[in-house]
């Protein structure tokens, strides 16, 4: 079986094809669109420019998706869409460019699902999930492979810099807003991880763009998945300081986050120091794939339960 799941994001529109054979779940192809839908959110509703934008890239997708013949296609949607009050209106656009609606998630399940694709292929089975994306910041607190507590921010690496950037990039007062709205959000979380040293595992573009970096400015080796949390800190100094010289290798390493790279940064800086984080990992599965395994599989083996029956 072949399954396609466009993720529709604040930042970024992906699309995941995935091949499900004998048990086993391999990934085909992974496309991503950084369509910045948060930046055509104006009074609460995603503008007409926005809606036009949102449609023609699923519309891209869906029709790369038929051309492979999946046998199946979901689209899904987290801050991009939720956080929005004309959702009818876009979900009329949609169906009517590409014949589908999305499923918009709640914060909550996109959290949980987020849990669900990354601890299938976490090497740690206890610490602090983070999901840092455009338009919010999930956060699972899990121990022995079960999940404690788990919440969602609203607060994201786009909708942070929309809302407190007033140049290019963010002035040193911009930042100071930005790290006071963060600490704001972070300080309503009454749940602490146990006192053993606590890895903080990432998933989502800050922390992929976090560890491209660190291959960039350290030499880390792409096959690393773990490093040392005090190198969020470093990279985050790194970036405020704006030497020409380090932020030209740091936008050499993630040249599709020239602006929401700052802002997502100290998303993770300040979730770090939260949490006393001591080690941080990267996933690169997660929510498609959570939603894959969740929503899909469970669906097509009744199915292929009924048909042997």
């Amino acid at each position: 079986m072949l399954y396609a799941i466009i993720d529709v994001g604040s930042n970024s529109i992906r699309m995941t094809i995935f091949r499900w054979e004998d048990g086993k779940v391999d990934m085909l192809l992974n496309k991503k669109s950084m369509a910045g839908l948060a930046g055509y959110v104006e009074k609460g509703k995603l503008n007409e420019a926005g809606i036009k934008k949102c449609s023609e890239e699923i519309a891209s997708f869906v029709k790369l998706a038929k051309n492979v013949e999946v046998d199946g296609i979901s689209i899904i949607a987290t801050a991009s869409l939720r956080n929005i009050s004309n959702l009818e209106e876009v979900q009329a656009a949609l169906e009517s460019r590409c014949g589908l609606r999305a499923q918009v998630l709640t914060g909550q399940e996109e959290a949980r699902l987020d849990f669900v694709g990354a601890s299938r292929y976490l090497s740690v089975d206890s610490g602090v999930l983070i999901d840092i994306g455009g338009g919010s910041t999930e956060l699972v607190l899990f121990e022995k492979g079960s999940i404690r507590h788990l919440t969602s921010l609203p607060i994201g690496s786009l909708n942070l810099y929309a809302q407190y950037a007033s140049a290019l990039f963010p002035t040193e007062k911009d930042r100071k807003r930005m790290k006071a709205r963060i600490q704001k959000e972070l300080k309503a979380i009454d749940w602490l991880p146990p006192t053993e040293p606590v890895a903080l595992c990432g998933i989502g573009g800050t922390a992929r763009g976090f560890f491209k970096i660190c291959r960039e400015l350290y030499g880390v080796p792409k096959c690393q998945n773990e490093l040392d949390a005090s190198y969020i800190g470093q990279v985050n100094k790194k970036l405020k300081s704006q030497d020409i010289h380090e932020m030209q290798s740091i936008f050499r390493a993630v040249p599709d986050r020239v602006f929401t790279i700052l802002p997502g940064m100290m998303i993770l800086h300040q979730a770090a120091k939260k949490f006393g984080a001591q080690r941080f990992l990267v996933s690169k599965p997660g929510l498609r794939e959570g939603y894959l395994f969740d929503r899909v599989l469970p669906q097509v083996q009744v199915s292929a339960s009924n048909v042997t029956d």
